[in-house]
């Protein structure tokens, strides 16, 4: 948080192109994750990096969390915002066809 509070990027890319909000997913950290969405991590690269849902109504529903979060952040700070980055990330450790694929750009 210090280092977002001092204007850090929260979508600066590592070596692999993995971005903070991607590898917090990865990690299954949904207080971090949310952190990050807060400070402007960027969404498309999360949504770009979640490839193998087989179910289509498992991917729709996944949009529009993402959606949700899109929406949520453009009326400023909230507690849901936590809410719903933490549905992806359980919504995604349920899906026995998700991979959530890092280094792979």
């Amino acid at each position: 948080r210090l280092l977002l509070d001092a204007g850090s990027d929260p979508s600066i890319k590592n070596k692999n192109q993995d971005t903070p909000l991607e590898i917090a997913f990865h990690k299954d950290l949904p207080n971090s994750a949310a952190l990050l969405v807060r400070y402007g991590a960027d969404l498309n690269s999360l949504e770009k990096r979640c490839v193998g849902v087989v179910n289509y109504r498992r991917r729709c529903e996944l949009r529009a969390r993402i959606g949700k979060i899109r929406q949520l952040l453009k009326q400023g700070p909230t507690d849901e915002i936590e809410k719903h980055v933490t549905e992806i990330l359980q919504s995604m450790a349920g899906e026995s066809g998700f991979i959530f694929n890092l280094g792979h750009g």
